[in-house]
C-alpha cells in the first residue's frame, strides 16, 4: 500500500486491520486495501482520523478495558493523543494503555494494561512501522493566513473536509482552512501545486521560474518544506545575472525574504540548500555576523537585496526557486592511461606537485606540464582527490577556483562551469584587508578556503588522458585478484548481482573477504570515488543493528570507528546498511535486510600486514568531580545553572569546548549509567535549592529507558560535557554582579524568586536603579525564557543527518517514543531527558 499519507493498521498477531464503521465503533476485520473504512491517516503528530468518516481514534477515559472509538477531532483533547512505542506498540499518551483488539474477528479494539504480542500493530502491506508516515504540515500559499499550515479537518459551510477542496470556488484552485472552524474563523490558504505556474515568475533569459511569497510568515525550515511542497526548492544565487533579476522583481517588498543559504553544517562554510555551488557572494555590509546562533540567510530589499544572516526561526516571507532541467550521467568511460607519476578518474590525469608556488606560478607550471590548475566538477571527483591521490591532512595546496575577473564570482582557471564547492568554516572570507582572489584545498576533508594568490603552496594540477585503451594486466592492481581494486592495504570487489544482505556477506566470505567495513573519512571518499556514479542506487556495507537492535556492529567483529549516516538515519527502525550513489553519494541508509542489493566485498591485500598492537599505557584519570569508568576513555559532568542561566545547544557546545571538551556523545548502552551518575551525584559549582528538586537531573523512581528526543536548539536547558581522561579543564566564570545581577550583553538583570503584585516589583527595581524588564529582541526573549532538560552533542544537520558534534561516529541510538519527528522541521538538536535518559 503506497499512498504516502493514508495507510491501512494492521495486528500482526490475528492478521487482521482496523476498521471504522458509521456507528463510530472501531473493530478488526480481514484487510482490503480498497476498504475506505480501514484507511487512516495522521492529522497532527499525535491525532489519527478515519479517513471515511473524518473523524479521530479516541477514548472515553484514560482507563483499562476503554473501548476505542472515533470522535470529532479535537486537537486540545488527550483523549485523541496517541504515541508509538518500541516500534510496533500505540499507547494513549502519557499512560501504559495500549491498543488491544479483541479475541475474534469484528470485536471492539480497547486499551489495555501490560505488554502483549496482541498489542502490535504496524502499517498493511510494508515493513514501516505505524509512526513511519507521520503527519507532514502543508504550508498554504496567498490566501489570508500569513503560509499557516493546513489544519485537517476543517468545518466549512456545515461540512467537514479532510483534505484540499475547491469547494465553493469556480476557477478549480483547492484550499484549505488554517484553523478547524472556517466559517468562524474564516482563515485560509490555497494548497501547493507541483505542476500549477500561476503563483511563479519566469526569468526568460534562464527558463528559471520564482515564486515570491511576501505575504508569508514562516521560519527557515518551514519556509523550505513549502518550497519541496511545489517539488521546488529555497532560492539559491550562483551568479550576478540572477542576482540582479532578483533584485528588481523584489523591489517594493518591504521586508526580508527567506533564502536557501545556510550554515546549519557547524563543522563547514556557508552553503546553498539543493546542492547549487557557492560561488557568488553578494553579503551586505557587516555580514555574515559571526553570532553563533544566526545560520540561515535571507534576501533583503531594504540593503539593496544584498544578502544578510538571522536567525532560522525568525518568520518571514521567502523565495522559491524552480528550474527545468534532466540530469545527464557521466556515464563510465572506461579506464584511461597516464603519463607515470599521474593518477587517472573518468577521463582525467592528476597529480599534486608539493614544491609551494604562488597561485600564477602554479598556474603557469601546470600549464607546462599540458594540463591546468584542478577543476572540481562533484562529489565524487573531490573525494578522489582526497582519498587516491595521495593528500594529507597537512597539505595546503592551489586549485584552479579564483575570483580575479570579478570580486566574489569565483570561476575555474580551465574554464569549465562551477557545478559544485565545499567550502571550510568561515570561508569564503570577506574581511581580510587584503584581496584573497585563489582557494586552496587544505585540512583532513579537503574543505576549501580563499586565501591570497601570492601565498607559497603546493598545487594540483590536472589534464585530459592520454588514451583510454589499454591492456587487461595494467589495470590489475598489485596484490589484488582480478577485478579488485587495491587503496592502502585492501582489495575492494563491486559484486555484479544484487543479493540479501546476508547473502552477499557469504559470498564475500567465499572470497576470503568480508562485506567493506568503513574506518575512516578517506576510506570514506575512496568507496565514493568507487562506486558514487554508479547506476544501480545501493551498495551492501557490512554494518547492521540485527543482533542488538540501537547499537551497529560491522559483520567481521571489528569495532566502528566512522560513520557517514543519511538524513534521519539510523532512525529507530533495525536493519542492515548500505551506500547511497548518485546525488547524494556516499551516505548510509538502514534498509530491510532482506532487499537485494549490490554489494562491497573487502579483503587484506597480498603481502599487505596487520598494524602493530599498540603498547599500553596507564590510563589517566579524571578531574575531580567528573565521573568514568575503567572501560572508558572520557570523564562526564553535568552542568545544572538556575533558569536564568541555562543554555542553547549552541551555547552549551561553546561552554563545553572552551573548558577543554566538548557536548556529551553516547556510543553504546554501557554509556548511559555513567551519564546517570553524572546527573543524579554531580554537582557543578553553582548553588543547590535547599529544596531538594533543583539538582542536575530530577530523577523519579530510579526507572530510566535511556531514550532521546528532538528539541529546538534554542530551547535553554542545563548540558552534559565529557573531556578526554588526563585533560585539564579550564572552567569559565559566569558574568554576575556580587549582588547576585546576571550580565547579558549591556545590560544587568534581577530575577527575583518571590511572588509580588507588579506595583511592589516594579517598586523593587526603581530602588535599584532599574526598571521590570523590556524585551527588545527574540535573542533577548530566549536568553530569560525557562525550560528544563539536558543537551547531548548529537546534532541535526539541514538534510535531518545525525552526527555526534567530536566526529564520534553514531553507533548507538536510543530514541524516546516517536522520536526523532523532525517537528515544524525545526528540531535541530537533541535532548536527553532526564528523568529516563532518554
Amino acid at each position: 500500500f503506497t499512498d504516502i499519507e493514508t495507510f491501512l493498521i494492521y495486528n500482526e498477531l490475528n492478521k487482521l486491520c482496523l476498521q471504522a464503521s458509521i456507528a463510530q465503533s472501531v473493530r478488526t476485520a480481514t484487510c482490503h486495501q480498497d476498504n475506505e473504512l480501514q484507511k487512516f491517516r495522521w492529522i497532527t503528530d499525535h491525532q489519527l482520523m478515519s479517513v471515511r468518516l473524518n473523524l479521530c481514534l479516541g477514548v472515553p477515559l484514560k482507563e483499562d478495558h476503554a473501548v476505542i472509538t472515533l470522535y470529532p477531532c479535537n486537537q486540545t483533547s488527550e483523549l485523541q493523543w496517541w504515541e508509538c512505542r518500541n516500534e510496533s506498540l500505540l499507547a494513549i499518551q502519557g499512560e501504559d494503555l495500549f491498543f488491544s483488539p479483541g479475541n475474534e474477528e469484528h470485536d471492539n479494539v480497547l486499551l489495555k494494561k501490560g505488554l502483549s504480542a496482541k498489542n502490535k500493530w504496524k502499517i498493511y502491506g510494508a515493513t514501516d512501522v505505524l509512526c513511519s508516515r507521520g503527519y507532514e504540515e502543508t504550508f498554504t500559499l496567498l490566501g489570508n493566513a500569513f503560509g499557516a499550515p493546513c489544519v485537517f479537518p476543517f468545518m466549512y459551510n456545515k461540512q467537514w473536509y479532510a483534505e484540499c477542496t475547491d469547494a465553493g470556488r469556480s476557477d478549480g484552485w483547492l484550499w484549505c482552512a488554517t484553523t478547524a472552524d472556517y466559517d468562524t474563523d474564516q482563515r485560509y490558504g490555497f494548497c501547493p501545486s507541483k505542476d500549477k505556474d500561476t503563483t511563479w515568475t519566469t526569468d526568460l533569459l534562464t527558463n528559471v521560474h520564482y515564486q515570491i511569497n511576501s505575504e508569508s510568515a514562516l521560519m527557515w525550515h518551514q519556509a523550505r518544506k513549502s518550497c519541496q511542497q511545489q517539488n521546488a526548492e529555497l532560492l539559491s544565487i550562483t551568479d550576478i545575472h540572477e542576482q540582479t533579476y532578483l533584485k528588481e522583481v523584489t523591489e517594493g517588498t518591504d521586508s526580508a525574504l527567506w533564502i536557501g543559504l545556510n550554515r546549519l553544517d557547524l563543522r563547514s562554510g556557508w552553503q546553498w540548500i539543493g546542492g547549487s555551488p557557492f560561488q557568488y557572494l553578494n553579503w551586505a555590509p557587516g555580514s555574515p555576523s559571526p553570532e553563533s546562533g544566526k545560520l540561515c540567510a535571507v534576501l533583503n530589499p531594504e540593503t539593496k537585496a544584498k544578502w544578510q544572516n538571522w536567525e532560522c526561526d525568525q518568520k518571514l516571507g521567502y523565495i522559491c526557486k524552480k528550474r527545468n532541467f534532466t540530469f545527464v550521467p557521466s556515464g563510465d568511460t572506461g579506464p584511461v592511461t597516464c603519463l607515470d607519476g599521474w593518477v587517472p578518474y573518468i577521463d582525467h590525469c592528476y597529480k599534486i606537485f608539493r614544491e609551494t608556488k604562488g597561485w600564477e606560478e602554479a598556474l603557469t607550471s601546470c600549464q607546462k606540464e599540458g594540463s591546468h590548475l584542478a577543476s572540481i566538477q562533484s562529489l565524487e571527483e573531490h573525494s578522489f582527490l582526497v582519498s587516491r591521490l595521495g593528500y594529507k591532512p597537512t597539505d595546503k595546496l592551489w586549485i584552479g577556483l579564483n575570483d580575479h575577473k570579478v570580486q566574489m564570482y569565483f570561476e575555474w582557471s580551465d574554464g569549465m562551469p562551477v557545478t559544485y564547492t565545499k567550502w571550510h568554516l568561515g570561508e569564503p572570507s570577506t574581511t581580510s584587508n587584503r584581496p584573497e582572489d585563489c582557494v586552496l584545498i587544505k585540512g583532513q576533508d579537503g574543505y576549501w578556503a580563499d586565501d591570497v594568490c601570492e601565498k607559497k603552496a603546493g598545487y594540483i594540477c590536472k589534464r585530459k588522458a592520454i588514451s583510454q585503451i589499454v591492456r587487461e594486466k595494467e589495470i590489475t592492481d598489485v596484490g589484488c585478484k582480478k577485478g579488485w581494486r587495491r587503496y592502502g592495504t585492501y582489495c575492494y570487489f563491486i559484486g555484479h548481482v544484487s543479493a540479501t544482505f546476508s547473502e552477499a556477506n557469504t559470498t564475500c566470505e567465499g572470497e576470503k573477504g568480508y562485506l567493506a567495513t568503513v574506518e575512516s573519512r578517506y576510506e570514506q571518499a575512496y568507496l565514493i570515488s568507487l562506486v558514487g556514479l554508479r547506476p544501480e542506487k545501493y551498495f551492501w556495507l557490512g554494518l547492521s543493528d540485527v543482533e542488538d537492535q540501537g547499537t551497529f556492529r560491522w559483520a567481521n567483529g571489528e569495532a566502528v570507528s566512522f560513520t557517514h549516516w543519511d538524513a534521519a538515519m539510523p532512525g529507530s527502525n533495525p536493519g542492515c546498511v548500505a551506500m547511497t550513489t548518485g546525488t547524494a553519494a556516499g551516505l548510509w541508509n538502514v534498509l530491510d535486510c532482506e532487499t537485494k542489493q549490490k554489494y562491497i566485498c573487502k579483503q587484506w591485500a597480498k603481502s599487505a600486514t596487520a598494524p602493530p598492537i599498540p603498547t599500553t599505557t596507564p590510563v589517566p584519570t579524571c578531574p575531580e568531580g567528573w565521573v568514568s569508568n575503567s572501560h572508558s576513555s572520557s570523564c562526564f559532568k553535568c552542568f545544572y545553572r538556575s533558569n536564568i542561566k541555562k543554555k542553547s545547544w549552541l551555547e552549551a557546545r561553546d561552554f563545553c569546548r572552551q573548558i577543554g571538551g566538548d557536548l556529551v556523545t553516547i556510543n553504546s548502552k554501557e554509556e548511559i549509567p555513567l551519564l546517570i551518575k553524572a546527573m543524579y551525584t554531580n554537582w557543578d559549582d553553582s548553588p543547590r535549592n535547599s529544596g531538594g528538586h533543583k539538582f542536575c537531573g530530577v530523577l523519579n523512581g530510579g526507572s530510566y529507558s535511556e531514550r532521546w528526543f528532538l528539541s529546538v536548539c534554542e530551547v535553554q536547558l542545563d548540558w552534559v560535557c565529557q573531556i578526554k581522561k588526563g585533560y585539564l579543564i579550564y572552567l569559565p566564570a559566569y558574568k554576575t554582579t556580587a549582588d547576585g545581577w546576571v550580565i547579558y550583553e549591556d545590560k544587568l538583570y534581577y530575577i527575583s524568586k518571590e511572588y509580588v503584585s507588579m506595583e511592589k516589583a516594579q517598586e523593587f527595581c526603581r530602588m535599584n536603579s532599574a526598571d521590570l524588564a523590556v524585551v527588545n529582541s527574540n535573542s533577548e526573549r530566549r536568553f530569560l525564557q525557562r525550560s528544563r532538560g539536558y543537551f547531548i552533542g548529537l546534532k541535526v544537520s539541514l538534510d535531518q543527518k545525525f552526527s555526534w558534534i567530536d566526529g564520534t561516529p553514531v553507533t548507538y541510538v536510543a530514541w524516546a517514543p516517536n522520536e526523532p519527528n523532525f517537528a515544524n522541521n525545526d528540531e535541530n538538536c537533541v535532548v536527553m531527558l532526564s528523568k529516563q535518559g532518554k
